[in-house]
């Protein structure tokens, strides 16, 4: 976790005290006093959880982890994020991009895109049909 537990309790007490503020007009004192207690209990967890996200993203310092250094990489595999970028494309599986030599190959054997039939159209029907049929439906 990064930073201490004073910026929890400074959080939570600011947030406390812009809670009393605002509901002190409006309220009788218990209500104000327990909505107060809600905001910083809240505020503070939400604090907590907040540093707790951030140390495991920037990866802050941890008696454990750096223990952990000295054990064998294998147990350390999946403890830390990579953001560098590979110098070369890659495919998604971490193949390399096929060249223009393997589409060439691709085409020797067999492969031919996909020709979905196309669709018919109706003929065209006489416009005294079309009459009818709309003045039988607006009899209804």
């Amino acid at each position: 976790m990064i930073g201490t537990i004073r910026w929890n309790a400074i959080i939570g007490g600011l947030g406390a005290a812009a809670t009393f503020i605002s509901s002190f007009s409006n309220n009788i004192l218990t209500t104000t006093l327990l909505r107060t207690l809600y905001s910083f209990v809240i505020l503070f967890a939400l604090v907590f959880v907040f540093r707790w996200v951030l140390g495991t993203v920037m990866g802050g310092t941890n008696p454990e982890r750096d223990s952990a250094d000295s054990q064998p990489e294998d147990s350390v595999r999946g403890q830390r994020i990579d953001f560098t970028t590979p110098d070369e494309p890659s495919g998604l599986s971490g193949e390399p991009v096929p060249s223009a030599q393997d589409d060439r190959e691709q085409d020797e054997t067999g492969f031919s895109p996909l020709n979905p039939p196309k669709l018919a159209t109706r003929n065209k029907v006489d416009s005294e049909e079309m009459v009818k049929a709309l003045r039988h439906l607006s009899e209804d």
